[in-house]
């Protein structure tokens, strides 16, 4: 197996280049508009973060929800009467909304990345005096515990002529010739997708990689933020569009988008997606198929208390 290499970008510097990115390329400029909701509604019945008889409410996404469902088990059976863990599933970026709008009150967070917890101890911070909610310096509070590469999920049939296309050292490039019609799949028609960069850690890595790829080959030495909002990226983010998909999975996020693609492989010829997930869809359905893109970017999933 290729061996990933990780993408050079701070989290929170990656987080602003895809906002930029949207604003140029994705025709999904609606959802920056979107503010956070208000707090017409009280918090949710039973959604404290501490709750009575010793029950903790641990709130995170849904890509998660196959094995941390086992794991809770195991640890609720192992302290019974003493702790339990509760679960409640909400796609990221709804779930910052609703925490800092006290509709849900969790005693532990886990988002898709931990920019995402640095972005609610900012906005707390700004609207509770400075006061702070989370603490991501102190190892007691804050837990990095699963990286894991950004990968190509496709079929089996179609993964020879994609893997000679996005496999190599120039896989944008290449998906650029695919959308743009300088290069063909035997297959005909060509569509693929990667999930709402405003909703989903894996899109907006999607978009760090495509960004962190091109600035290094046509201006490496030249600040990506430049390269971001340059004329030449903006075309070549365009090319890109011209074959994506972006349909209610997508926009959803990372685990409607995966589940999506499980339901149906010929929706899309492919989507990126996080190598846990990928590898084990993999090995469960022989007619999947895995390619690394070259670079890679390598995704964390963090807890916060």
């Amino acid at each position: 197996m290729r061996c990933p290499v990780e993408l050079r970008i701070k989290p929170l510097g990656l987080f602003a280049l895809a906002l930029l990115l949207l604003g140029i390329s994705l025709g999904v400029t609606r959802l920056l508009n979107r503010g956070v909701a208000s707090a017409e509604n009280a918090p949710r019945s039973g959604s404290n973060g501490v709750r009575g008889g010793g029950e903790v409410l641990l709130v995170t996404s849904k890509t998660k929800k196959d094995w941390l469902q086992t794991e809770i088990e195991k640890f609720n059976a192992k302290n019974q009467g003493r702790l339990t863990v509760k679960v409640e599933f909400l796609e990221t970026r709804d779930a910052l909304q609703e925490i800092l709008n006290g509709k849900v009150k969790p005693a532990l967070w886990a988002p898709s990345s931990p920019i995402w917890t640095s972005r609610l101890g900012e906005a707390w911070s700004v609207g509770h005096g400075g006061k702070k909610l989370l603490s991501v310096s102190d190892p007691a509070t804050f837990r990095i515990y699963l990286r894991t590469p950004m990968v190509i999920l496709t079929t089996k049939e179609k993964a020879p002529a994609l893997r000679a296309i996005l496999g190599g050292s120039d896989p944008w490039n290449g998906l650029r010739g695919l959308n743009t019609g300088s290069r063909s799949v035997p297959w005909g028609t060509f569509k693929y997708t990667y999930a709402d960069p405003l909703n989903a850690n894996s899109g907006f890595l999607t978009l760090g990689m495509i960004l962190a790829d091109y600035g290094q080959r046509t201006q490496p030495s030249v600040d990506l933020k430049i390269v971001a909002e340059s004329d030449g990226f903006k075309s070549f983010v365009r090319d890109l569009n011209t074959k994506l998909v972006y349909d209610e999975p997508s926009r959803k996020g990372s685990s409607d988008l995966f589940k999506a693609f499980l339901a149906d492989p010929n929706r899309y010829d492919f989507i990126t997606t996080y190598e846990s997930n990928a590898i084990g869809a993999a090995e469960k359905n022989p007619e999947l198929a895995v390619i690394y893109p070259m670079p890679t970017a390598v995704a964390e999933q963090s807890v916060v208390l």
